[in-house]
Parts: structure tokens; sequence; C-alpha cells
């Protein structure tokens, strides 16, 4: 702890106290104390669940790639839902770890094949990919061209 101490009209000098549980400071020789008790502080560790969440569509899917990093997730613990067939929602919840985001799905996008795999990374315990396919039903007509000479 740090005591403050002045002597007459001179700056406060610093000096250094044992009391680990009070702080004491003098103002300027007036005698004013104040005592502010210091209470020792805890600090929890909490282990952060990080993501990276990569989206790819082309004509035929929409992929939906998530790494999830800092806790290992049970099947249980995982829930795919499609909300009023134009919302994805993904989540994941295991006590305290959460995770929960939303994708807008294609207007073509064929929802009874929807497949969804999780994987454990094998250099990361504690990191998992989740990989969500989102089939389309798209008509492609190929278009001959004719070439002019």
């Amino acid at each position: 702890m740090i005591r403050q101490k002045s002597e007459g009209n001179d700056k406060p000098e610093a000096v250094e106290t044992e009391n680990k549980e009070q702080e004491v400071m003098e103002v300027n020789g007036d005698k004013e104390k104040e005592v502010a008790e210091v209470q020792p502080q805890v600090v929890k560790k909490v282990a952060r669940l990080s993501t990276m969440i990569n989206v790819n569509e082309d004509l035929q899917k929409l992929s939906i790639d998530i790494t999830l990093d800092g806790h290992k997730f049970e099947a249980e613990h995982l829930e795919v839902q499609v909300v009023d067939n134009d919302v994805l929602v993904v989540k994941a919840e295991d006590g305290d770890k959460k995770f929960e985001r939303r994708f807008r799905l294609p207007a073509k996008a064929n929802l009874d094949k929807i497949e969804a795999r999780i994987s454990v990374d094998k250099e990361k315990e504690n990191r998992q990919k989740f990989a969500i396919t989102v089939p389309k039903e798209v008509n492609v007509k190929t278009i001959p061209i004719s070439m002019e000479e």
C-alpha cells in the first residue's frame, strides 16, 4: 500500500506501508484522513468458447462450417432447427458454455435433405468442427452457343 504524507505546502510524498488491509491518506497536513478498506480480489479464470464460421453458397448448395474451440460438446447438447422455412438456427449448450447462430436460408433450399455432421479435431481435443450442408432445388439448363462465322 502507498500512504501519501505531506508537510506544510510541500507536495505529498509517497511512502510504502506494510498495512495491506487499509490505506490512510493525510491531505496537506490538515489531519484529514480517508480510510479505504482494500478487499482481496479473487480472479476467476474462465475458459472462453471461441468460434470461427465459414459460409459458402453456390448454385447447388449452402455450406456452413463452424469451428468451436474451448469446449467439447456432446451430441445431445447440439441442435439444428429450421424456423419458418427460411432461417437455420444452430445451438450448442452445455452448462455455462453456449453458442447460437442464425443463418438465412436460400429461397430454393431443400429442407428435407439438410445434413449436419460434427467431428473432433485430432490436433486439439477441445476443438470441434460442425459442418452443415443445405442442398438447393435448382434446375440448371445449359444453353447451346452458336458461333457466327
